[in-house]
């Protein structure tokens, strides 16, 4: 039998990927209700249409997360317990070949 392609990823990889994404989409969806984000995707979406309305949002999506990643991950180093708090883990994953 030929060795899997994949490594063995431990579980706390996954947690880690996973938090930081949907505490991300939670603050772009309350930025998207309550701030002039709001204003800002309705006048998108009525200049240029819904395309470019959708892609807006993603494109947002995706910063907030990426930002509030390197933000955790720089508290984390200065305040190592926070990191357990804003990533969902302290722990470093393991990947490991099968």
């Amino acid at each position: 039998m030929s060795d899997p392609i994949l490594p063995t990823i431990d579980p706390v990889a996954y947690f880690r990927t996973y938090v930081p994404v949907a505490i991300g989409s939670l603050i772009t969806f309350l930025l998207a209700q309550f701030t002039w984000f709001n204003t800002a995707i309705t006048y998108i979406e009525g200049t240029y249409g819904n395309g470019w309305r959708d892609l807006t949002i993603a494109a947002a999506t995706a910063a907030v997360i990426a930002l509030y990643y390197w933000g955790a991950r720089k508290i984390g180093a200065r305040w190592p317990k926070a990191e357990k708090w804003l990533l969902g883990s302290s722990a470093t994953p393991v990947y490991t070949a099968r």
